[in-house]
């Protein structure tokens, strides 16, 4: 717990810091343990996104002359979503990040 509690930080709005203030739960920024984390809760949202595409409740873009099935990508802690655009589309992936928020 001391790992945790032991550090202070602040954010940058608009270029300029915050004010400090102290951790209280979670990982710090650099932890050799969070790319691991990262892994495994972005693994369990792949399934989320599969399923979903599987369901026809989610529709990707469909690039090049492969025909290469695009959703999503992630890379480090980021994800970058494609989509066919259209409400009912964005709808559905909100309702996905709500109920991946909520696992």
């Amino acid at each position: 717990m001391a790992c945790l509690h032991s550090n202070s930080i602040s954010v940058l709005v608009n270029g300029s810091p915050t004010k400090e203030f102290r951790m209280r739960r979670g990982v710090r920024q650099g932890d050799p343990l969070s790319p691991y984390l990262f892994i495994i809760v972005a693994e369990g949202f792949n399934m989320l996104m599969k399923r979903a595409i599987e369901s026809s409740l989610y529709k990707g873009l469909v690039i090049g002359k492969d025909k290469v099935k695009l959703t999503h990508l992630q890379y480090a802690d980021d994800t970058v979503f494609f989509e066919e655009w259209n409400k009912s589309n964005l709808r559905n992936l909100i309702k996905l990040l709500i109920c991946f928020e909520a696992m």
